[in-house]
């Protein structure tokens, strides 16, 4: 019979780093994998998104008005350096999250405590996000998907609705943005905001996957294909995606929540003063 440690070891690696292959993200490591050798590819990975963190907020100090007093909107700008702007804070958080999953798992593997195949990877490739469902589905992390499927399935079940049919399916993408919004707009609410922003940025994600779906029909009925359209799309996708982001983060903004830089020390700002 195992003892306490060993049961508090299992029960804890079963909660925070679970074994399983969460659909369309890159393959799990293998438990196999050597330890060392994962260990100082996630330090190096850390490193490097942690760098891209304090690169992009070294960008938005100089390039934006929402990291230095007088704070105004990210719409006082151009439109494209708005969106790349809006864009930049996103993927701070994508970056944030990563360096934090790596420093645990360059921590922990060697150590013994969780094996290499307890830290899945959390985002996909931006290869994927010339499509909004291709970008909710392989580029962006699969947390909320993960939340969501048993209560859109059971939403499902108690409905009595037939899977095969479409309107399941938009049922389903409803459902799936709805525990999105929740979970945030409550974050969002215990942090001392309203979930309108939260509203802002979620649900015109369905009628973008509506308008989506409805212009790929005309143009596989026209013929329309080929590496042009991709590139279409991604412009779509950080077009679309960018707007929404710039209304969701307006109250963040209007309270200077960018003033500050999110990490305590920055390795740019300090090897600017040295040039």
């Amino acid at each position: 019979m195992p003892n306490i440690d060993e049961c508090t070891r299992i029960l804890i690696q079963s909660l925070v780093a679970r074994n399983f292959q969460l659909r369309n993200l890159p393959p799990t490591p293998a438990r196999e994998t050597p330890r060392l050798k994962f260990a100082a590819k996630h330090l190096v990975s850390a490193a490097i998104d942690l760098l891209l963190v304090d690169l992009s907020y070294y960008h938005l100090r100089h390039n934006s008005p929402i990291a230095s007093l007088p704070i105004r909107p990210l719409t006082s700008q151009p439109i494209p350096l708005a969106l790349f702007n809006a864009w930049l804070i996103y993927l701070q958080a994508r970056w944030t999250m990563n360096a934090l999953h790596s420093l645990l798992a360059a921590t922990t593997v060697p150590l013994h405590i969780f094996s290499p195949s307890g830290f899945p990877p959390l985002f996909g490739s931006f290869s994927h996000a010339y499509t909004m469902k291709r970008f909710w589905s392989h580029t962006w992390h699969q947390m909320m998907r993960t939340l969501a499927l048993p209560y859109t399935n059971a939403l499902v079940r108690v409905l009595r609705l037939d899977p095969s049919e479409k309107s399941t399916y938009w049922v389903k993408v409803c459902s799936a943005f709805f525990w999105a919004w929740a979970v945030h707009a409550y974050g969002t609410f215990i942090a001392g905001g309203g979930y309108t922003a939260d509203l802002y940025r979620y649900v015109p994600q369905v009628a973008a996957f509506w308008v989506e779906e409805k212009v790929m029909e005309v143009g596989r009925k026209v013929g329309l294909k080929g590496r042009g359209w991709r590139v279409v799309g991604f412009v779509w996708v950080f077009c679309f995606q960018g707007a929404t982001l710039i209304l969701w983060f307006g109250p963040a903004v209007r309270m200077g929540a960018h003033l500050k830089g999110p990490l305590p020390w920055s390795f740019v700002e300090w090897v600017v003063a040295k040039m």
